[in-house]
């Protein structure tokens, strides 16, 4: 069980509550109050929720976290579990070492430019973006940002505010608009525990300066750098744009930058049996089997019967469903057919996924 989020014991998947922030995990009581407002899926409680997941992430061969904080708040959860921490980048190790941060001076007028990474939902900080860009208008801060991304709504920009929205991108694209772009600094504005974040290192390979809340996987992911700053990820609007100023004047002005991120205690999961993809995953596992002829007829006219009459009311029984996962799921990992599944447009993709989940 790879955990990417803690939809295990919490419905609300990113431990937020009714105020799109981090909900501090204050006990069952708390859980009992957010669902009200939110109910998990089919009206489980929240007691029936977790002993559910429980058994299955205590009996897992492995449970795998991408940061040793995700693992410890699931250590929490679930005692007994089995928890490797095994960062996504070494998936693919790094070749070269990440280069370190080497900051324009600014003069004492211009404006710092700050980015932001990425599809900006309420939790990951779309509205404390646009309110310190909001701010910085209205009181002529030299501070502008840069949002190479989309959020969950339209925010207000130049002139009113000192944001520009550049719009999606695709991930291969990113070294080379951050390259275009040239800020001075990336900036992080969630406000709940991300438990690894893929802009991020997107943003470490940049060599550019970070700011980033002290929540999350930030920290550990960060610690020992120069030119990088954690921050209270409960600041107001006003307190982060008087910290911007602050850093302009003292950091990026002066060419001086603050001392490095600490190194932070990792528990005892640091300590177990290395685990990788490779040797641990991958080649312990029999390698999965094409669906056969009649398989692949059956899942086909099920799919092509849906796409064509969405809207009769029909939904598939519980053993057609699983088939039909079963089946794409294969097709999806075989080697000689999981290049076909990308040629798939998404939108159909989607449409199918919301088939099967009916």
């Amino acid at each position: 069980f790879t955990a990417h989020d803690y939809y295990s014991y919490c419905p609300q998947i990113s431990l937020t509550d009714h105020t799109d922030r981090y909900c501090g995990e204050q006990g069952i009581d708390q859980c009992h109050r957010c669902l009200q407002r939110h109910p998990a899926p089919g009206g489980e409680s929240i007691e029936s929720w977790r002993h559910r997941h429980a058994r299955l992430l205590s009996q897992a061969r492995y449970l795998i976290t991408p940061s040793f904080d995700a693992a410890q708040r699931l250590q929490h959860f679930v005692p007994a579990a089995r928890i490797q921490v095994v960062p996504h980048a070494t998936l693919v190790p790094q070749t070269t070492a990440q280069p370190q941060p080497k900051p324009r001076q600014l003069h004492s007028k211009q404006a710092l430019k700050i980015a932001v990474l990425g599809a900006l939902s309420k939790i990951k900080g779309a509205d404390t973006l646009e309110q310190v860009a909001i701010l910085a208008a209205r009181q002529n801060i030299p501070i502008e940002f840069h949002l190479l991304g989309f959020a969950y709504r339209s925010l207000r920009t130049q002139p009113k505010a000192r944001l520009t929205v550049h719009g999606g991108y695709e991930e291969k694209d990113l070294p080379q608009l951050l390259q275009w772009l040239q800020p001075d600094a990336v900036w992080f504005p969630a406000a709940w525990p991300e438990t690894y974040s893929y802009t991020l290192s997107a943003s470490l390979e940049s060599g550019l300066p970070i700011i980033a809340p002290n929540i999350g996987a930030f920290a550990e992911r960060l610690q020992n750098r120069d030119w990088t700053w954690l921050c209270d990820w409960q600041q107001s609007a006003t307190q982060w744009l008087e910290f911007f100023n602050q850093i302009r004047q003292q950091n990026f002005c002066s060419a001086a930058g603050p001392g490095p991120i600490p190194a932070l205690p990792q528990g005892d999961y640091i300590e177990r049996p290395a685990l990788t993809y490779r040797s641990n995953y991958l080649e312990s596992l029999p390698r999965p089997s094409a669906p056969n002829d009649r398989e692949l007829i059956e899942i086909q006219g099920n799919i092509t019967n849906y796409l064509q009459h969405p809207g009769n009311g029909s939904s598939p029984s519980t053993a057609l469903k699983t088939s039909s996962l079963r089946a794409l799921m294969r097709l999806r990992v075989h080697p000689a057919l999981s290049p076909l599944a990308k040629l798939i447009p998404m939108h159909l993709q989607r449409r199918v996924k919301t088939w099967l989940g009916k």
